[in-house]
């Protein structure tokens, strides 16, 4: 039952004297009736002179407390009277003659009886009220009784989480209806209710005592079902707003997306949908979104951010729940084995968003807008070649085509298999590509589609921009194949190899760009070349390009290197980069490399009087460090000894 239509039964019931009896109002956990309740309800029925007086009955464990939690109720309501009768001392002691005796003049600040109440309840408001003067000789069931007025409806909230008997608590409010006429309404979720009695009643007593108590007492269930469209856009349309930089009224296409991205297909948890949609305090923070109601790449990135939060927090409130047990255990058709390998790699491309939603940990604001841009690139791509295969592998994944489509959707893919930033495919996007064309293969043999063709011209792209691959592989984990993934995710044998290729283009192209800095004309620097070697991620790979300099070249170049770069490759030896690159070298050839560049420094060779001195430390440095006898090593000359430098800039540092 939608709110509107619940709200007219309500009315109809709090303008029925006919009887005396209690509704009841059911739904889901997190489905909102406390926020009808509050923010709808209270206002429709004020209009009719009605107040509502609303009790969490979470944790009540006997009538005392029961009591004592519905006084507060009544204290801390917006609608109640009892500031204003405190604050005329008089007047309220004429009204409560029988229950209370004065003795002093009145308190100084009669709302503190209302916040403690809030707070604490009925015990901590008598000692309040003795302290300013006021003797009480009243129980709290009498009290509750005396400053309820005929016009409150009394709303018992969360009554699956109440620890009292059911069947007592019933009576409680079947006292309250009986005898005084109340009008009672519970907020409930019956099916965990009658699960929680099932689980702690074998022979079924307890459930049949509710099941008559709850006929006796309950005339009317309504089940609840918000709508959740204007629910989010009630809740979250302001948040929405000031993300985008917009007014009021503007850009409601971009926030209807992104409103319906968040709460998907189905959603009727409200608590959840907050939960989501906190990842706005993050977003936030890099001004990414900022003015961008008219960029449909940009809001369509921000509707898979919404998507994803949702899936993270749906997935970890209703982790071990029987109905995640259920989902996980049933068959799932081809669209949901691609949602959740879809989900997977979103995941994996913004990880902020469960580092905040699952951890509490917030990234700095340059590094999410970082994520950001990269998943924007990939997976809504400004070029129109990469566009039209984007729209395609869609079509593929969400089984929106017909049969004649396909060889569009093959020549789509194939023809944006160029450099990406000539408006090609993302190579982020190389694994779903491929994924498409072996679909397409293997359901429809006679298309004839060349997967191998597609697989040279990638490489070809990856030639063009090596470096821009290689980033990819570092942080697409699921995409290249480089950690876990789905079950439902098949692995590529063409991914293996085109993401060993990248990496070997990447160091290839390294090799290449120290070499030709060690081969130039004119005077070495060999920052440079450190640098390039401090660059490569991996003890191998920057192993691998030491290695592949020439030791003798490097040698005789050193000689005729400025004091500031012989200085910087002493700095690099003793580094702890060199170091661990010495401990994890199984083939020994960095070893090697070493101890061929030591046997080939010459510092006589050098022009400088300091830089022979130097040359000498630094052929010393890695005897000593290799651990090799000589025969005819000097002592070296006084000055820094090995490991007596501490690294500068642009040493080899791990």
């Amino acid at each position: 039952m939608e709110e509107k239509e619940l709200t007219q039964a309500i009315k109809r019931y709090l303008g029925d004297d006919s009887d005396n009896y209690a509704i009841m109002v059911t739904g889901p956990w997190g489905c909102g009736k406390t926020h009808y309740v509050e923010n709808c309800l209270r206002r429709e029925v004020a209009s009719d002179g009605w107040h509502i007086i609303r009790v969490s009955m979470f944790g009540i464990t006997s009538e005392d407390i029961f009591y004592d939690r519905l006084l507060s109720a009544i204290l801390s309501s917006k609608e109640s009277d009892i500031r204003n009768s405190l604050a005329d001392i008089g007047s309220f002691s004429g009204r409560l003659g029988r229950f209370f005796h004065h003795k002093k003049k009145s308190p100084e600040n009669p709302s503190r009886f209302k916040q403690i109440s809030k707070n604490v309840g009925i015990s901590a408001l008598m000692g309040q009220m003795k302290k300013a003067g006021i003797q009480m000789s009243v129980e709290a069931r009498s009290l509750v009784e005396l400053l309820l007025g005929k016009d409150k409806v009394i709303v018992f909230d969360d009554l699956e989480r109440c620890l009292l008997d059911e069947t007592r608590l019933l009576g409680l409010m079947d006292a309250m209806i009986e005898s005084q006429g109340r009008k009672v309404i519970l907020l409930a979720n019956e099916k965990e209710l009658r699960s929680k009695l099932a689980a702690s009643d074998e022979d079924g007593d307890a459930g049949r005592k509710y099941l008559a108590a709850k006929e006796k007492l309950v005339w009317h269930v309504y089940p609840f079902g918000p709508d959740m469209k204007a629910l989010a856009h009630e809740l979250f349309r302001k948040r929405l707003e000031d993300l985008l930089g917009c007014e009021e009224g503007e850009c409601s296409d971009a926030i209807n997306r992104c409103l319906a991205s968040l709460f998907g297909t189905g959603e009727s948890n409200v608590r959840l949908l907050k939960r989501a949609m906190s990842i706005c305090d993050v977003l936030e923070s890099t001004r990414y979104f900022m003015g961008s109601c008219d960029d449909p790449r940009r809001i369509a990135t921000l509707e898979n951010v919404l998507a994803l939060s949702g899936k993270v927090v749906r997935d970890t409130m209703r982790s071990g729940s029987d109905e995640a047990d259920q989902n996980d255990s049933r068959g799932q058709s081809f669209v949901e084995h691609f949602m959740e390998a879809s989900s997977s790699e979103g995941m994996a491309a913004l990880p902020f968003i469960e580092r905040y939603l699952k951890h509490g940990q917030v990234a700095e604001s340059e590094t999410i807008a970082a994520e950001l841009r990269e998943f924007q690139l990939a997976y809504h791509p400004e070029g129109a070649a990469a566009q039209r295969a984007d729209a395609s592998i869609s079509r593929w994944q969400h089984r929106s085509f017909q049969n004649s489509d396909i060889p569009v959707i093959v020549e789509d893919i194939a023809s944006s298999i160029i450099p990406p930033s000539d408006g090609g495919l993302s190579f982020d996007r190389y694994r779903d590509a491929l994924e498409v064309l072996y679909g397409i293969q293997k359901c429809i043999p006679d298309q004839n589609v060349r997967v191998q063709d597609v697989v040279s011209n990638m490489k070809r792209a990856i030639d063009a921009e090596p470096e821009a691959a290689l980033s990819s592989v570092e942080h697409g984990i699921i995409c290249w194949q480089t950690g876990g993934f789905p079950k439902s995710m098949e692995r590529i044998g063409d991914i293996d190899e085109l993401r060993e290729y990248i990496c070997q283009k990447s160091l290839s192209s390294s090799v290449d760009a120290a070499r030709s800095i060690l081969e130039k004309s004119e005077g070495l620097r060999p920052g440079e070349i450190i640098a390039i070697i401090n660059g490569e991620r991996g003890l191998t790979r920057s192993a691998y390009v030491l290695t592949s300099l020439s030791p003798e070249l490097a040698a005789r170049k050193l000689a005729e290197c400025s004091n500031e770069g012989v200085h910087e490759v002493h700095t690099a030896i003793l580094s702890s980069k060199t170091g661990a690159m010495l401990y994890a070298d199984e083939g020994a050839a960095v070893r090697g490399w070493l101890l061929a560049f030591a046997e080939a420094i010459e510092p006589s060779s050098a022009s400088e009087l300091a830089n022979r001195d130097v040359l000498g430390w630094i052929r010393g440095s890695i005897w000593k460090m290799l651990g090799v006898p000589r025969e005819d090593q000097q002592e070296e000359p006084s000055g820094p000894k090995a490991g007596g430098l501490a690294p500068r800039d642009g040493g080899l540092e791990v």
